[in-house]
């Protein structure tokens, strides 16, 4: 665990980027003194109430996950209590379509918001002034294909396998995890997101066992939190730089 002053050791584990002040400084808009240790962070201004309210800028990657981590717990809660189902005979019935259905979008919920934070932090590693080698992204459309990229245009138009399994690895210097077990991982996230984003027409009707149908990959009572395979999967990338601090300080 990296150490840290006092000061800001107890901030929220969420924040983007957090300091603390090496010499004391004098606001050159209030003229307010902060004397030395006085914490730092990034904030962003907005308009609410007829005022300005400064925020303080959240990491996105740990939004992602700590709402998809949560989502998933409650999901589980309500699948490993039995809340909606009852026997009749040799087989489970639905009792209760309520909190079936609220078991369903927290569980869609966290693997999607899962997927999503893979996503926001293949983007957010990325240097700003980073050329990125283009000609083995299979994904780059051929109006925008050249020896180098910049971040924008790798950004928007290169898939997140490509990120993380050419990208990232050249900008970290590590080996790509393609062949890992953290590559399978990743791959059983894309495809229960992938099912969830673009519904089969088998989802949408009545179905029998032997048909794959979305509902058979969520309503699985024992699995591991998708938030904590996300997780996983990003520190792989962190094997020869420092860890940034969101991910120092994950909770769960």
């Amino acid at each position: 665990m990296m150490t840290e002053h006092p000061n800001i050791a107890n901030e929220d584990w969420r924040l983007q980027a957090i300091s603390t002040l090496a010499k004391e400084f004098k606001s050159p808009w209030t003229g307010k003194i902060f004397p030395i240790g006085t914490a730092v962070e990034l904030v962003s201004d907005l308009h609410y109430s007829n005022k300005i309210l400064s925020i303080p800028v959240p990491n996105m990657v740990s939004l992602f996950l700590d709402f998809s981590y949560n989502l998933w717990e409650d999901s589980q809660n309500i699948i490993e209590s039995e809340r909606f189902t009852v026997e009749k005979e040799d087989r489970l019935s639905v009792e209760d379509k309520n909190n079936l259905f609220n078991f369903l979008e927290k569980r869609m919920g966290s693997i999607v918001f899962s997927y999503t934070a893979l996503e926001s932090f293949a983007n957010e590693i990325i240097p700003e002034n980073y050329k990125i080698p283009g000609t083995n992204l299979k994904s780059i459309p051929n109006s925008l294909k050249s020896d180098f990229l910049d971040k924008n245009i790798a950004e928007r138009n290169v898939n997140l396998g490509e990120k993380l399994d050419i990208i990232l690895p050249n900008v970290l210097k590590i080996d790509s995890p393609k062949g890992t077990k953290v590559w399978q991982d990743y791959k059983t996230i894309k495809v229960l997101r992938d099912r969830i984003i673009h519904l089969k027409s088998i989802d949408r009707k009545s179905s029998r066992v032997e048909d794959e149908t979305i509902w058979k990959e969520l309503i699985v009572p024992d699995q591991k939190n998708i938030a904590v395979i996300s997780k996983d999967i990003i520190e792989y990338y962190y094997q020869k730089s420092e860890k940034p601090r969101w991910l120092e300080k994950w909770p769960y």
